[in-house]
């Protein structure tokens, strides 16, 4: 008996192990989009720094409104208390880069006179400084999105050497500023975006560029770079694959309402695969959240 018990264990942790570390899938396009999505595949060896941190840590989201909406109450699921505290440090409709940015549905903002951005380094500096958590997460991507008119009214067309330059700059300014307290640094990558033309006129907007996958992996792949600069301190975090490999979640309201902004099913999404990918649950069955872990479900 002792032996089965064994072997069933045995067995146990080996599909668990594959659900927790195991392929999330070949990036693929969705059957109406010829473009293919932003996400890598994560089958490949890791990253020379992925760091896993204890059940409980202190995580700290700094960037746009994205982070500000899926941290909200409301929106966190109530399985997480004991995986992540989590400590919302995002301004509210401001990424990394500053300018006027303009969109070909005629939308336009100036983030440099805006007076929740102008001053984003600092503001992060102070709160990073406040809290220092055990890991600061950059979730941008929502701004970064489009062409920029820098302030001196140097035009730069997205994707192009300068505005990658541009924006280069910004986030190794970021990055520094959070590092400044001696801990770890994750640049969350962009998942597929969906936008919405309802959106037209609210505060998020419509903004159709976001649904460009080229630009939200062009984006990606800066920030991956970014990440491999570092010898240690810096990572990127995976956004839920479903949100770019199944329509009936990435075009779903039901997980994102304006096609951005996630809603209580879209948070729970994103939270089991940064829970998967932060926090140090599947090691093995001497772990005692591990029968917890198993009931999330989340491969």
């Amino acid at each position: 008996m002792p032996g089965r018990r064994f072997a069933a264990a045995l067995l146990g942790l080996v599909l668990l192990t594959a659900a927790c570390d195991g392929p999330a899938g070949e990036p693929v396009s969705e059957p109406s989009d010829p473009a293919t999505v932003p996400t890598s595949d994560s089958s490949g060896p890791p990253g020379p720094y992925r760091p896993l941190f204890a059940p409980g840590a202190t995580v700290a989201f700094f960037g746009d409104s994205q982070a500000t909406i899926m941290l909200r109450p409301d929106r966190r699921p109530a399985w997480l208390a004991p995986y992540m505290t989590l400590v919302d440090e995002s301004i509210e409709g401001c990424g990394i880069i500053l300018g006027k940015i303009r969109s070909r549905s005629g939308e336009g903002r100036n983030l440099a006179t805006d007076y929740r951005c102008e001053q984003w380094q600092a503001v992060w500096e102070d709160r990073v400084r406040a809290t220092v958590p055990d890991v600061s997460v950059i979730m941008i991507g929502a701004w970064e999105v489009v062409d920029l008119t820098l302030p001196d009214g140097e035009p730069l067309g997205f994707g192009t050497p300068r505005w990658d330059e541009n924006f280069n700059a910004a986030l190794t300014q970021g990055i520094a500023v959070l590092r400044s307290v001696d801990r770890p640094v994750a640049l969350a990558l962009l998942p597929c975006y969906r936008p919405v033309t309802s959106s037209l006129g609210t505060g998020s907007g419509y903004w159709p560029e976001r649904g460009d996958d080229e630009r939200t992996r062009h984006i990606n792949d800066l920030l991956r770079a970014a990440a491999d600069s570092y010898p240690t301190g810096v990572f990127t975090l995976e956004p839920p694959p479903q949100l770019c490999t199944d329509p009936a979640i990435s075009r779903c309201c039901q997980y994102r309402g304006d096609g951005l902004h996630t809603t209580p099913k879209g948070a729970d999404l994103y939270f089991k695969a940064y829970v998967r990918q932060l926090i140090g649950v599947c090691s093995g069955d001497e772990d005692p959240l591990l029968a917890r872990w198993r009931s999330l479900r989340c491969a």
